[in-house]
């Protein structure tokens, strides 16, 4: 089995690589956003850009979310300042409404429970940065300079596919039998009549999509996400998130599919590079300090995930103090 697929994917890159990328329109870089005394309205538009990217992709990126090039220091971030990150800027971590849809909420974050071990995952994040730049982001440029932008769709597509089912299944756990039926509709609609998920019909018959997984089924059963965890080579998650990484495994089809361990890694490596190259140009739209915009960003997303409108506020100064009705978290009504 392993032979048959390193000869077919190294016979789609071979056979593709006489034809070169048209990167004009498909790969035009994302403009950088301004200095960070720009307009809120200026920040927004980046937190819309990074998001839209974010749901597009069919999960979430091994090694880094949106790693850049880093330092060869492990244990610290490397400048804001980088070419391949956009301009630099202030941290934002101190600043912002708190609101869900900002990812470099501040007032209403209270970061030190958040992340209390900080120190420990900068480390990680700048361990994940080094692997990120010296093997990862190689490899995705390489793969996406050899691959035509047809080839990389589909390669995509594929792998959303997969995704589908594997969220069908938290659907259902999560009792969500509306968002389940759309999953699993897609799923079969795409492995038939797209050829295996090599095109995407179900999208073309308004067939929605809805992106899950086991960390938010258990917060559905009420599991709380404990602290933010860097994880090193999976990057940004919460001690919840992390606990679900090996049984999550058993909801994935290629763990029935491909029965050698050695064909798994293959395959999971194919859709890293895959899905790094995809993520190449967003990391542009990057901010400040790198570690901590991607955890905001994380953080704010998993809570969206969760059905929770706003992030909670720090906990009241006095005993019998109620928070201010700004800062107190809410939950948005329940999807059945």
């Amino acid at each position: 089995m392993r032979k048959w697929i390193l000869l077919a994917f190294a016979g789609l890159v071979v056979g593709c690589a006489q034809t070169p990328r048209d990167d004009s329109e498909a790969r035009a870089p994302l403009a950088p956003p301004e200095a960070a005394s720009a307009a809120d309205a200026e920040r927004g538009n980046v937190e819309r850009t990074v998001e839209s990217a974010v749901d597009d992709a069919p999960d979430a990126l091994p090694a880094q979310s949106a790693a850049a090039d880093g330092g060869d220091d492990w244990g610290e971030s490397a400048p804001a300042a980088d070419d391949d990150w956009g301009d630099g800027g202030d941290d934002w971590a101190g600043s912002g409404s708190g609101d869900l849809d900002d990812p470099f909420a501040g007032p209403a974050m209270d970061w030190e429970e958040i992340d209390p071990w900080e120190g420990f995952n900068r480390k990680m994040f700048g361990f994940n940065e080094f692997v990120d730049r010296y093997a990862l982001k190689p490899a995705a440029k390489g793969y996406r300079f050899i691959t035509p932008q047809w080839l990389d769709d589909t390669f995509t597509r594929f792998f959303a596919n997969l995704q589908d089912f594997r969220s069908g299944l938290n659907n259902v756990l999560q009792w969500r039998w509306g968002q389940a039926r759309d999953n699993f509709g897609r799923f079969s609609v795409n492995t038939t009549l797209g050829l295996a998920g090599l095109f995407d019909v179900a999208s073309e018959l308004d067939i929605p999509k809805h992106k899950t997984d086991l960390g938010l089924t258990l917060a559905r059963w009420g599991v709380d996400s404990g602290p933010y965890l860097v994880l090193p080579l999976f990057g940004p998650s919460t001690v919840r998130d992390a606990a679900t990484i090996w049984p999550e495994d058993y909801m994935r089809l290629s763990h029935y599919l491909l029965e050698d361990t050695t064909d798994r890694l293959i395959f999971s490596a194919v859709y890293a590079v895959d899905l790094r190259a995809d993520l190449l140009d967003l990391e542009r739209n990057i901010i400040g300090d790198r570690y901590t915009f991607l955890r905001n960003f994380y953080i704010t997303q998993r809570m969206k995930g969760e059905g929770l409108s706003r992030v909670p506020g720090p906990a009241p100064k006095a005993e019998g103090q109620a928070a201010p009705a700004e800062e107190q978290g809410t939950e948005s009504e329940p999807q059945w």
